[in-house]
């Protein structure tokens, strides 16, 4: 019984993103409720064995047997399992919910619903503080309707809860940009730094901060051998991004080396080297019913450059038409679809993205993100559920262009 009215608190806290997001922008409110509509509806034809959603029968059922286990362990048990890895973490969680409410199957998937919910209008808020509401309509349009970002909230994966963290972050450090909040910047970091605690490959995030920051520090070194005046506003400033280079630097370090994930790590003592370590990415046979051509999965990126560049193609845009063997795959057209219009926005925009500050630190974030996961990704299937986690990022940046979209109706 408890575990039914728990589970019912998170339906209700999923709805209530809607309201309070759509209350504070009004011209959201019935794309944020379609999107929860939408989620729900995934949720529901899973549950009930209508359609197996994709990694819902393996992936999320042993994060959710794990789950129920460890629930069977005391508080203090159950958080001594946290950081044995970072996948595990969300059991974890589950752990602490199951424990305290009860068990229900249904427990994470709906928490997830909340997250996703969340995802979905922090998207539209951001792109709205960047850009316009116009923008804003077709961003919560496209992720809160995009299948593949819909069922990330409607089972029970870790992609959601680390995608939640990391716009969260994202949302504190674009006002920090913005000198809308002086410790915005400082509360970024400790959401990226949970991010990374679920998913490695968020450290990108947190290599972006300190890179910026090393960048303002790199410009104002002209001003200081010239002897010009400096504001004690602009010395702040300073002050601020040598604290966190050396912040970000200790938090990206911190477990002895800098963990992208997908087997890559930078500095780990010991360890093989980093060229070492994308070498043995390109060395195994791609596997699965949508893995890689032998030519993009396969070979040596030292003597074969090209390979590396393939492999980013393929991973943002990948199944071609050449790769569709089933009537499964064709679904996977959306993601390629979706991937080739948010691009050509980018593009369309790019005279806007450079003139904003924060969109220059985002791409450099995309593209660290982007780097990582297609080097270490040889499957389509893999490869989609992967850049779906930074989907809203590419959203937030093509959204530059998204005002200029017009759709007629003709009779």
């Amino acid at each position: 019984m408890t575990a039914f009215l728990f589970l019912s608190l998170l339906y209700l806290m999923a709805l209530g993103v809607v309201l309070v997001f759509g209350i504070k922008y009004k011209k959201l409110f019935f794309l944020l409720l379609a999107a929860f509509v939408f989620r729900c509806i995934l949720l529901l034809v899973d549950y009930y064995d209508i359609y197996a959603l994709p990694g819902s029968a393996d992936d999320a059922a042993m994060f959710i047997e794990r789950a129920r286990q460890w629930s069977e362990l005391s508080y203090g048990k159950i958080l001594a399992e946290a950081g044995t890895s970072h996948s595990y973490n969300y059991s974890v969680l589950g752990a602490i919910f199951f424990k305290a409410f009860g068990f229900h199957s249904m427990i994470l998937p709906a928490f997830n619903l909340v997250a996703g919910m969340l995802v979905v209008s922090l998207t539209g808020a951001l792109v709205y503080k960047i850009w316009n509401m116009r923008a804003a309509q077709w961003a919560v349009f496209i992720i809160g309707l995009y299948p593949f970002s819909a069922i990330n909230s409607a089972i029970a994966m870790r992609e959601e809860l680390s995608i939640l963290l990391f716009l969260v972050g994202l949302y504190y450090f674009i006002s920090w940009l913005r000198e809308e909040s002086v410790m915005g910047v400082y509360v970024s970091l400790f959401f990226f730094s949970f991010a990374t605690l679920i998913h490695p490959g968020w450290v990108a995030a947190i290599v972006g901060v300190g890179a910026y920051s090393l960048y303002i520090i790199v410009k104002s070194i002209p001003l200081f051998l010239r002897g010009d005046r400096v504001t004690t506003r602009y010395f702040s400033k300073l002050v601020f991004s040598a604290s966190i280079i050396f912040l970000s630097a200790g938090l990206a370090v911190a477990g002895g080396g800098i963990k992208l994930g997908k087997g890559i790590s930078v500095g780990t003592e010991g360890g093989p080297e980093l060229s070492e370590q994308i070498e043995s990415r390109f060395a195994g046979a791609p596997e699965g019913g949508s893995a890689y051509p032998s030519i993009i999965a396969t070979g040596n990126p030292v003597t074969q450059p090209w390979l590396i560049p393939a492999r980013i193609v393929y991973f943002l845009y990948a199944p071609f038409p050449w790769d569709i063997k089933s009537a499964k795959h064709l679904l996977g057209l959306v993601s390629s679809f979706l991937m080739l219009f948010l691009t050509w926005r980018i593009i369309k925009g790019w005279k806007d993205i450079q003139q904003k500050r924060e969109c220059l630190v985002l791409l450099l974030i995309l593209a660290s993100l982007v780097l990582i996961f297609s080097i270490g990704v040889s499957n389509i299937g893999t490869g989609i559920r992967h850049k779906t986690k930074f989907m809203a990022l590419f959203i937030i940046l093509a959204a530059s262009s998204f005002d200029t979209i017009r759709v007629k109706i003709r009779r």
